[in-house]
């Protein structure tokens, strides 16, 4: 038993879309995000300072919660820039955060070898 609509049946077309990524859009989101990963630095930095020169040592994870809330709000926020208003700015923030998020890493894990290298142990 054969369909009926076989051989009129066709793939519909894909809406036109007039909107192009512009690339200083994409710019200005890693931008963005790098600057978020700079605020989160000063404030893991500050934490650490803090914790180091005989503050309360949970002030140490004050760096990493804020990059997670960092990265908490630019994955939401850039869905919805790709989404809905301007796809370079969201694919950007995106592009941005994981660059931050590995140089971050990089250099956090320079620090603390330094740290470790120049403490009262050695």
């Amino acid at each position: 038993m054969t369909s009926q609509f076989l051989p009129q049946w066709t793939v519909p077309d894909p809406p036109p879309s007039d909107e192009r990524m512009r690339p200083g859009m994409v710019v200005v989101g890693i931008g963005v995000a790098v600057l978020g990963h700079v605020v989160a630095g000063v404030i893991g930095v500050a934490g650490f300072v803090g914790a180091v020169g005989g503050g309360p040592f949970r002030l140490m994870l004050a760096g990493p919660v804020a990059e997670a809330i960092l990265g908490l709000v630019c994955l939401p926020v850039s869905i919805a820039w790709m989404t809905r208003h301007e796809r370079g700015f969201g694919i950007g923030l995106l592009i941005g955060w994981v660059i931050g998020l590995m140089m971050t890493s990089v250099l956090v894990l320079f620090l603390f070898a330094v740290y470790w290298g120049q403490g009262p142990g050695t």
